[in-house]
């Protein structure tokens, strides 16, 4: 006998954006408005901690002992991962970076864009920012992500079409970050609007090859994690040019494209939550 446990997509949804939505905008008033840089990073702190929140208050809210201890074991069980998939969740994004970069040297660009920062450029002005924000964003991300939001989805949906809704959710859940002064995103607006909206377009093959991982890791959260903060450490490690960031994001457009068709069995499978914990199945 199996127990089973209701999803709530839509709460997690609108609580997760109404939490970060309201510290991200509040951030990005005060980073106008004189405000120091510790009370602007404070807000954007609390932001990057909603999906997070709303997961544990929705996993703890439903007293379903099976939803906390599958949360617990995507968490820390490593056995979940495949070691067939280790080269791939670590390789694979300096690979797509390097393989953009000389697809982008006859369009105008450098090949100096082969070497390494001395330090990431996140936001202006907190090196300490700088160099926290590329591994614990993703963390605190995948915690909430992973952990509840899309699985949810999944609940519902072929992991095809949750993916690509989960794609368009996330994507836009960064708006407000184009809004905060001297902060990545909005430097990316100031510098060619085309360059922002390449952010939101390569969320979604991101997604795609994130998810994919996930579920053929066993949904291991850890895979989720670590793959995330490659991807996010080496998109700032390289000398890249926000042109070049462009041509990344067709390049994992077609492999997540090769993905899909490689692996209908997955992506197209014509029932919803069969991809859950072996604990138990959604209702």
């Amino acid at each position: 006998m199996t127990t089973s446990w209701t999803y709530r997509p839509l709460r997690f949804f609108a609580i997760t954006f109404l939490i970060t939505w309201i510290t991200w905008f509040t951030a990005a008033w005060y980073s106008t408005h004189g405000g120091t840089e510790t009370t602007v990073g404070s807000w954007m702190g609390l932001g990057l901690l909603g999906p997070l929140i709303t997961a544990l208050i929705l996993i703890f809210t439903s007293r379903s002992r099976p939803l906390r201890r599958d949360f617990n074991n995507k968490l820390v069980n490593p056995k979940l991962i495949k070691p067939a998939y280790v080269p791939f969740i670590l390789l694979f994004m300096p690979a797509v970076i390097i393989i953009s970069i000389f697809v982008s040297l006859p369009l105008g660009e450098s090949i100096d864009q082969l070497g390494l920062t001395a330090e990431f450029n996140i936001t202006e002005g907190s090196a300490v920012l700088n160099w926290i924000i590329p591994f614990l964003a993703p963390a605190l991300e995948e915690l909430g992500w992973s952990g509840y939001g899309i699985d949810s989805l999944r609940s519902r949906f072929r992991v095809l079409h949750s993916t690509l809704l989960f794609g368009a959710l996330w994507a836009v859940w960064h708006l407000p970050l184009f809004f905060v002064q001297d902060y990545y995103h909005y430097n990316l607006l100031q510098e060619n609007i085309v360059f922002a909206i390449n952010f939101f377009i390569s969320v979604i093959p991101l997604t795609i090859i994130t998810n994919w991982l996930y579920y053929k890791n066993n949904r291991s959260m850890i895979a989720a994690i670590v793959f995330h903060a490659v991807v996010v450490v080496c998109s700032e490690a390289f000398l890249i040019t926000n042109f070049t960031k462009c041509v990344v994001t067709v390049v994992l457009a077609i492999i997540a494209v090769w993905i899909i068709a490689k692996d209908k069995a997955l992506f197209l499978d014509s029932g919803t939550g069969q991809q859950l914990s072996p604990l138990t199945r959604s209702a």
